[in-house]
């Protein structure tokens, strides 16, 4: 499987819940979606306007899109796509005023986000919901954040089977710092 179409590098590629759809962001600020099917870019469409690296994750199985990245002026915001429109975002909100470059990692069973910033000993944890009901505009309310000690190089998402619900945990993470995990 080739894209010579992108131009460039991608930032961040990702498969929808089905694998039937691949997301990429490219330096040149653009989201792609590529149908692996067929050759080249399905849709394409300009992304955030900051100059920093923008990531991708897809909502589950709710076939909508959840972009990070910065503004103009270099505030972190996050983005909601509906793929079958990418003219304009269903949601465009600043996030913080964090410079780090930041992962995002989805949890569908509990409509869970986590952004995780690389390079720094933050995370952060958010519910995404709907204001206005089912047919609202999603939205992350910050449900809580972490702070380790050491800067963090990466993060590694354990499978469900791990985690202990009986002591409410929601997911487990491994933390690696470039020395230990």
């Amino acid at each position: 499987m080739s894209y010579d179409d992108l131009g460039e590098c991608p930032w961040s590629m990702n498969w929808n819940y089905d694998g039937s759809l691949l997301g990429a962001t490219t330096k040149g600020k653009k989201m792609h979606i590529l149908d692996p099917r067929k050759q080249g870019s399905a849709m394409v469409a300009p992304c955030h306007e900051g100059s920093k690296s923008q990531r991708l994750t897809w909502i589950g199985n709710s076939e909508q899109i959840l972009t990070q990245g910065w503004s103009a002026y270099m505030e972190r915001q996050y983005a909601v796509w509906d793929p079958r429109d990418l003219t304009k975002p269903l949601t465009l909100k600043k996030l913080d005023n964090n410079n780090q470059q930041a992962n995002l990692h989805y949890d569908d069973d509990t409509k869970t986000v986590f952004i995780l910033n690389k390079g720094h000993p933050q995370a952060q944890m958010f519910f995404m919901h709907k204001t206005g009901g089912d047919n609202g505009t999603p939205t992350l309310q910050l449900i809580d954040s972490y702070k380790g000690e050491d800067n963090a190089q990466g993060w590694y998402f354990l499978p469900k089977r791990n985690v202990d619900f009986m002591s409410n945990e929601l997911n487990r993470a491994l933390r690696h710092n470039g020395k230990i995990i």
